[in-house]
């Protein structure tokens, strides 16, 4: 089919090049070097995501104070006493 010497028959490459792919990038797959990848990954997709969906500053702050005040004081506002 014309897709080189690299390629089998299927279109996929070959043991003798997946081999040398494997050695190559052995060091890449290591977790110490993959963990703080995703990791980095995993807080930039929340950061993004708080910014595409914007975060309701006053009703943060309100709940901010609220978990700061006792529970009878909550109760109480909460009850519209």
């Amino acid at each position: 089919m014309g897709y080189g010497p690299a390629m089998d028959e299927d279109g996929y490459f070959g043991g003798p090049v997946a081999a040398r792919y494997d050695e190559s990038v052995a060091d890449m797959n290591r977790p110490d070097v993959v963990d703080p990848a995703v990791g980095f990954l995993a807080e930039l997709g929340l950061m993004l995501w708080l910014l595409v969906k914007g975060v309701n500053v006053p009703r943060w702050k309100e709940q901010a104070s609220a978990a700061r005040k006792p529970a009878s004081v909550v109760a109480a506002v909460g009850l519209g006493c």
